[in-house]
């Protein structure tokens, strides 16, 4: 998994680690909670010891909705966790079957945040191959996107 520079150890910037981890992997973040660069290590920590069930990156996507201020590297986080998780870690790699490409679609909703639009795009591009529909329904939660 790729985690960004600032949340591999490195000092967070200023103003974003008022948190103390609460445990809010496992539960809600309190919409008054900011999310830190400490978090993100956190649950990088977490990522890596997953033994690849759908209930931790499912909660990543309940996180992203939550209307909670993330750090500045939530998003390429998000992205390469889910990314690395559906692209890679599942079997066959690189491939997307019909349950993922739902999957994916389903916690992305019809209005997705802006880090889910990046990620149905880096699974679009990166993987080898994704339903017949899917690229379509990436294109469609781009074009609502933008309008």
């Amino acid at each position: 998994m790729i985690v960004p520079d600032h949340v591999q150890g490195q000092p967070c910037p200023a103003g974003e680690c008022s948190l103390v981890n609460t445990g809010f992997y496992t539960t809600s973040l309190a919409p008054h909670l900011p999310m830190t660069a400490a978090d993100l290590r956190q649950l990088a920590a977490v990522a890596e010891s997953q033994p690849g069930g759908d209930d931790f990156y499912e909660r990543l996507f309940q996180i992203d909705a939550d209307q909670v201020t993330k750090c500045s590297g939530w998003e390429s986080f998000f992205v390469a966790t889910l990314a690395a998780h559906v692209i890679w870690d599942l079997r066959p790699t690189g491939v997307i079957n019909e349950r993922q490409g739902e999957w994916l679609i389903h916690f992305c909703g019809t209005n997705p945040s802006p880090a889910c639009l990046a990620l149905l795009v880096e699974v679009a591009t990166q993987a080898h191959r994704v339903p017949i529909w899917f690229g379509a329904a990436v294109k469609a939660r781009l074009a609502r996107a933008v309008a």
